[in-house]
């Protein structure tokens, strides 16, 4: 996971972004992507690290934060979640002090937001994304709202894995997906009578 900070230095031209949010479960992505960012600092290659932000599910470690423990809770689980990669109740320490050393934080994000980012991702920039990972854009959106994200932060969201890797979230929200031939003509001929292309 300390790769991740690696290429997220290396393509910001040696800058460090001011946060970095990712889809939580245990914490383990973000844990090692502080660790990177640490090391990156330590080698004078950058001057700091980011603050860390926990995209969640059933909100452990907003929790703890919010009552400055140490424990964190084991959340209710309803299973009711679209985001099964992050669908823990409970995630751990190690994550929460990141979060705390950092200067960062958690918020939960609910089945709606993320699927309209998954949706939203798809459209505006061909990207289609597990709900897990559109869930942190979901939280940036939550903290821009509230102010904890401001407009002038350079914002890196970790997207976590494709959208193929859960598709039954996708078909149960846009219904049955598209199903097109390989040939590309045969393809383009099947969206341009769809009016999905123009003529």
């Amino acid at each position: 996971y300390k790769t991740l900070a690696y290429e997220i230095a290396e393509q910001m031209d040696w800058q460090v972004p001011d946060c970095c949010v990712l889809p939580v479960c245990y914490g383990d992505a973000l844990v090692g992507m502080w660790r990177g960012f640490q090391d990156m600092q330590a080698f004078g290659w950058t001057d700091r690290s980011p603050r860390m932000i926990a995209s969640e599910i059933y909100g452990s470690l907003s929790t703890a934060l919010q009552s400055s423990s140490d424990v964190l809770p084991d959340m209710p689980s309803t299973n009711d979640t679209v985001a099964k990669s992050t669908s823990a109740t409970r995630s751990t320490f190690q994550a929460l002090s990141i979060i705390r050393r950092s200067g960062g934080t958690a918020t939960v994000v609910g089945n709606e937001d993320i699927m309209r980012w998954q949706q939203r991702l798809a459209r505006e920039e061909g990207l289609y994304v597990e709900p897990a990972s559109a869930g942190a854009m979901a939280a940036i959106e939550q903290l821009r709202n509230s102010g904890k994200i401001e407009s002038t932060d350079k914002v890196v969201a970790l997207l976590t894995a494709s959208g193929l890797k859960d598709p039954a979230a996708t078909s149960a929200v846009q219904g049955d997906l598209l199903m097109i031939p390989g040939e590309v003509d045969a393809a383009l001929a099947v969206l341009r009578k769809m009016k999905l292309i123009p003529e």
